[in-house]
């Protein structure tokens, strides 16, 4: 069975809640999108005041479902009601040195990428902000700290796209961005390069 849908959206990511019967779209200039079961596609982004959605995420937390969307510019919201509304992690935009970041393409605005949960702890998770930074919470998005990564001769200097987490070992990560793949063996706090542009993987992306 083919079935085509949300026909000529831009697609940017796609969430299955299997607990509940639920499937996310996020797009670009049109927000998110719900259906239940097979049903039709809803509009479910009220409290969203970005149309760019790039990531979405889901956590349950003491037996609840958390939703989490990362926008253009680099935002972060989260819905507690199944995308029925959605409010925004102000914690976002406080980050220093956030007038810095970028995206060299126009319209030069900074993204939340990717958003990549601890299977040990749904609080904890990593949001990766291209280009801009690598952040970490430990409380569901309500505070970050910025992760030290890259080095000043990096190309790309903090160009971050998504973490790998290694499920049998948490504290093991492999992040992928411009620079190719740095590893980490203590959940982020130090980092070592892998994989660059000259070993022919210059600019990796899912992993």
């Amino acid at each position: 069975l083919h079935e085509r849908t949300l026909t000529g959206m831009h697609a940017s990511a796609l969430l299955v809640d299997g607990a509940r019967g639920n499937t996310y779209a996020a797009t670009h200039d049109t927000g998110v999108f719900r259906r239940s079961g097979g049903g039709t596609w809803s509009a479910a982004s009220t409290g969203i005041g970005e149309r760019n959605v790039f990531s979405l995420a889901l956590v349950e937390v003491d037996g609840a479902p958390i939703l989490y969307a990362g926008t253009e510019p680099a935002l972060l919201f989260e819905s507690r009601d199944g995308a029925a509304t959605w409010t925004e992690l102000p914690a976002l935009r406080a980050i220093p040195g956030r007038d810095g970041w970028n995206f060299p393409v126009k319209p030069n605005l900074a993204h939340a990428k990717h958003v990549d949960v601890d299977p040990r702890d749904p609080r904890t998770f990593y949001l990766s902000i291209e280009q801009g930074a690598l952040l970490k919470t430990n409380d569901g998005g309500h505070t970050f700290r910025e992760l030290t990564f890259a080095s000043p001769e990096d190309r790309y200097n903090k160009d971050t796209h998504r973490v790998a987490i290694n499920p049998h070992d948490p504290d093991e990560l492999y992040l992928t961005g411009g620079d190719g793949i740095a590893r980490s063996s203590d959940a982020g706090q130090t980092w070592e390069r892998i994989a660059t542009p000259e070993m022919r993987i210059g600019y990796p992306d899912a992993m």
